[in-house]
């Protein structure tokens, strides 16, 4: 008996697989990954501002 190959199976795993591993691809990859980066960088800045601020405030509030 012959061993039948799936050849639409391989074919899709091959399209995939090249569809994921191109250029324009990567670069949508890295440029999202830089995005959240950036946004999660400036939330946490926005955070640590209003901690400050806070913070000041309460520190004057015990002072008097």
């Amino acid at each position: 008996m012959k061993k039948r190959t799936p050849y639409i199976k391989n074919t899709k795993q091959q399209l995939i697989e090249d569809t994921l591993n191109s250029t324009p691809i990567k670069i949508i990859k890295y440029t999202v990954v830089g995005v959240a980066g950036i946004y999660t960088l400036g939330f946490i800045f926005k955070v640590l501002t209003f901690l400050n601020t806070n913070l000041k405030s309460f520190k004057n509030t015990l002072k008097q």
